[in-house]
């Protein structure tokens, strides 16, 4: 057990409760702000209808301008049920890595699409000089 649990707490059923339900509790400190997950969604899908054609931008990017972490913006990317309206296909790795589809279909279509909106791919990956905002990474700004 990771717990030594004191034996007067043992004995007495209702203290072992409240030992239980104390030891289960965060820190004041460690809990974190929530987050309004719907309006943030939508927020961030609303802004890649900003993103003109020929451009693309990162979750790197994107986490940096809503101050999340880039899996928050992954996964409203992979939970966006209007992909023919909010353009997640324009989300890819800082790196230039096309990301985020994980079949050969999927993969498929995001290049199609890219290549669509003048966008080359070069060895699986797209220049720097296509990212929105400002044609560069985040590690150069």
């Amino acid at each position: 057990s990771y717990y030594k649990i004191p034996e007067e707490i043992l004995e007495d059923r209702e203290n072992l409760k409240l030992w239980i339900q104390k030891s289960l509790e965060v820190p004041l400190k460690a809990q974190k702000k929530p987050l309004k997950t719907n309006e943030l969604s939508q927020k961030v899908l609303e802004y890649l209808l900003t993103i003109p054609t020929g451009k693309v931008t990162t979750y790197k990017i994107l986490a940096n301008i809503f101050q999340v972490h880039p899996r928050t913006i992954a996964s409203i990317m992979k939970y966006n049920k209007e992909p023919s309206i909010y353009p997640c296909y324009k989300v890819i790795a800082s790196d230039g890595k096309l990301s985020g589809y994980n079949s050969v279909r999927w993969v498929q279509e995001k290049i199609e699409k890219l290549e669509k909106d003048h966008i080359k791919i070069i060895d699986g990956k797209i220049d720097t000089k296509y990212f929105y905002p400002h044609g560069k990474s985040i590690k150069d700004s």
